[in-house]
């Protein structure tokens, strides 16, 4: 049985990596990881959370008084220890994400918040603070108790119930209105995803082979977008007697890993193997070379199984874009 990159090597056939996984410019040995979240979604997550918050600290004068000094500036930065342990808080803050606060963007521009971003928002400020005074004090240890996944303490009781409360009124709006509670995007299923194979194998273009070997490789790995990014050839190989390509995964939400495995296709717009045919034959990739880490050591990059993934900043949001562009132009009906 021999390995996927043992089949590809002799191709000089993979880019180079980025970077990513080391979380330092270049990948050098030695760079700082800190404990907060590292992806570009979690920074994002926390920026709107903060920019939420802010608008909440100012739209009443009791809610101004939660953060800050009297007669200063009320800001989520300006939230003491103290402040970040008082109930009024949260309740006031779930109040307003159920009741008051409006989207201002999207598809969702005016309407009030659906169940999913609101418990997000609600979690989030309650992290982002436990995070910044949990250890201050023995009380700001014991109220963010509330945070943990199963707790008993009074203040997870309590912090528990705040956020049940808020779910049922936005779930009881929503179902008053006839609203969908479930704000995900429509799925795509495998039948979609053979047209698309199709339209791209028409069209015939290196970009058009990278699309098509990503797509069905998140769709038989079983993964998100993002997960396909670390795929490395090293870590795959053949299987004789089931004739499988299989590997492993790294699931970046649980970072469990997965056991995955593509059989040969009975039918070419769902054949992984072709699609990688594909990608091997149009795709012009650069030799791997070595980098000497600070000992000295000569230290190989990684054998991307798709090394353009590593250049995209979220590949999520890079499938989407790759996907909507296949919708024909200037036609009516649903964006699906």
């Amino acid at each position: 049985m021999g390995t996927m990159a043992d089949a590809a090597m002799p191709r000089s056939a993979r880019g180079r990596g980025s970077g990513c996984l080391t979380g330092g410019e270049g990948g050098a040995a030695g760079s700082r990881i800190t404990s907060d979240g590292q992806s570009a979604s979690w920074q994002q997550s926390k920026k709107n959370v903060k920019n939420i918050v802010d608008v909440f600290l100012r739209t009443t004068d009791t809610r101004k008084e939660l953060a800050g000094a009297p007669g200063g500036p009320s800001t989520m930065d300006s939230i003491t220890a103290e402040q970040a342990c008082n109930k009024q808080l949260y309740e006031e803050f779930a109040g307003y994400l159920a009741n008051e606060y409006r989207c201002t963007q999207g598809k969702n521009k005016g309407n009030y918040l659906k169940m999913g971003p609101a418990v997000c928002y609600f979690n989030n400020l309650a992290l982002q603070l436990s995070n910044k005074f949990k250890h201050v004090s023995d009380t700001t240890r014991l109220f963010f108790t509330c945070k943990e996944k199963q707790g008993s303490s009074d203040e997870w009781v309590w912090f528990n119930g705040v956020r049940s409360n808020m779910k049922g009124i936005i779930h009881e709006r929503a179902a008053r209105l006839g609203e969908q509670t479930n704000a995900s995007a429509p799925p795509i299923y495998p039948s979609d995803v053979d047209k698309m194979v199709a339209a791209l194998s028409k069209e015939g273009s290196m970009h058009s082979a990278v699309v098509k070997f990503a797509l069905l490789t998140t769709l038989l790995t079983g993964g998100r977008p993002c997960e396909p990014q670390y795929l490395s050839l090293q870590g795959m190989s053949d299987d004789d007697e089931f004739n499988v390509t299989q590997g492993e995964s790294s699931q970046i939400k649980t970072t469990k890993t997965k056991i995955w495995s593509i059989a040969p296709a009975s039918q070419s717009h769902r054949s992984w193997h072709l699609a990688l045919g594909d990608y091997l034959s149009l795709v012009e990739r650069e030799s791997v070379e070595c980098e000497k880490d600070e000992f000295g050591e000569d230290v190989p990059d990684a054998l991307w199984l798709i090394p353009e993934l590593q250049l995209v900043e979220c590949p999520g949001t890079w499938l989407t874009n790759a996907i909507k562009a296949l919708l024909p132009q200037d036609r009516g009906g649903s964006v699906r």
